[in-house]
């Protein structure tokens, strides 16, 4: 590609086989055309790769790359990361779509700012509750202390950033938990911020994935082991780059365990069961998760089950009814 597009759209793909008619339709139709997508298929075996080769037959703004083996969300999105060759990073799941306008208002604002990143807002559909970006001079400070949760597509990232990431981490497997490891390496590369009120991502809510009775001690220990390594990588990286945040970085992986709980505890098929899941923690290594599970999550569930709204504050690690 001799010409340097000023936007890469990064869409890692997984089994998305007729799942992306919206997600490419938003693409194809954004009022700002300067941009190349960059797929990384991740070793599907549904024919996945047949059809982004498609839609990049159609339109040389379309590049594919392929992962042999399934390699996991983080490994595709660095894979994406390292063949982008726009100037401004935009990362895009394959199951949402953005807003028409959307690279353009992102444009205009690095334009207009010359920030490193540029937040903007988001819609969780089918609800239509939108969330415009948080208010803070500090975003990796407001992810750490749970006000806002860590997901990298609310944000667009200048090459230099993500190329700052490149030189300074190494992909593993890890689909649990990821986000929050490339959110926050990807903030502490940041010198300067903007952010626009428009709502521009659209992200499709499937509800909580794991509120069903298939859910079992052997699931949760996988989605430990990810969510462990993404926290002492999240560790590690702080150690030695930002070690003024070290301690941000404990509280942040420790947060990401509550939060696997939180999942399996509500979403278990009964109370034994739920019971089952805190005993994973009943240990000296974790016993401030097994304490939440005992003394919030308990609690909470008792709440839904008698019909009860209860909200969860990520801040302050409570549950809070109405």
């Amino acid at each position: 590609m001799d010409h340097r597009p000023y936007f890469s759209i990064l869409i890692p793909v997984f089994n998305q086989t007729g799942k992306m008619d919206e997600c490419i339709r938003s693409v194809k139709n954004q009022t700002f055309t300067d941009f190349e997508v960059i797929f990384v298929d991740d070793g599907s075996t549904d024919g996945s790769g047949d059809m982004l080769s498609a839609f990049a037959k159609d339109d040389d703004r379309f590049r594919v790359f392929t992962h042999e083996k399934n390699s996991s969300l983080l490994a595709a999105r660095y894979t994406g990361m390292q063949n982008a060759t726009g100037e401004k990073i935009v990362f895009l799941d394959s199951d949402d779509y953005l807003s028409e306008n959307a690279l353009e208002r992102i444009h205009d604002a690095f334009a207009g700012q010359g920030a490193d990143i540029v937040r903007f807002g988001f819609v969780r559909e089918p609800s239509g509750k939108e969330y415009p970006p948080y208010k803070t001079d500090d975003p990796l400070s407001a992810v750490v202390e749970g006000i806002i949760p860590p997901a990298i597509w609310k944000n667009a990232y200048s090459k230099e950033v993500v190329k700052g990431v490149l030189e300074r981490t190494n992909s593993f497997y890890c689909n649990m938990g990821e986000d929050s490891y490339l959110g926050s390496i990807l903030l502490s590369n940041v010198g300067s911020f903007t952010a626009i009120d428009d709502i521009l991502y659209h992200y499709i809510d499937g509800g909580m994935s794991n509120s069903n009775a298939s859910l079992s001690k052997e699931k949760l220990h996988k989605v430990l082991t990810d969510v462990r390594r993404s926290g002492n990588g999240i560790i590690e990286y702080m150690s030695r780059y930002c070690p003024e945040r070290k301690n941000d970085a404990v509280i942040m992986s420790r947060r990401m365990i509550r939060f696997v709980l939180y999942q399996y505890v509500l979403g278990a098929a009964d109370d034994d069961t739920a019971r089952a899941f805190i005993d994973e923690f009943d240990n000296e290594e974790d016993a401030d998760i097994y304490r939440f599970g005992n003394d919030v999550l308990l609690p909470a569930r008792q709440l839904i089950k008698e019909g009860r709204e209860v909200h969860f504050d990520f801040k302050m690690e409570k549950m809070i009814e109405g």
